[in-house]
C-alpha cells in the first residue's frame, strides 16, 4: 500500500516539476519580452 502511494507521489512530483518549468519558461519569455521594450 505504502509502494503505490509512494509511487502515485512520485509521479506527482515529477510533473508538478515539469509545470513548474513550463510556466517558468513562459514567464521568462514574457520578461524578455517587456525588457526588450523598455530597451527599444
Amino acid at each position: 500500500m505504502a509502494a503505490i502511494l509512494f509511487d502515485i507521489l512520485k509521479r506527482f512530483w515529477h510533473t508538478e516539476i515539469l509545470i513548474k518549468i513550463l510556466r517558468g519558461k513562459q514567464e521568462y519569455r514574457l520578461e524578455n519580452r517587456s525588457m526588450q521594450r523598455q530597451f527599444l
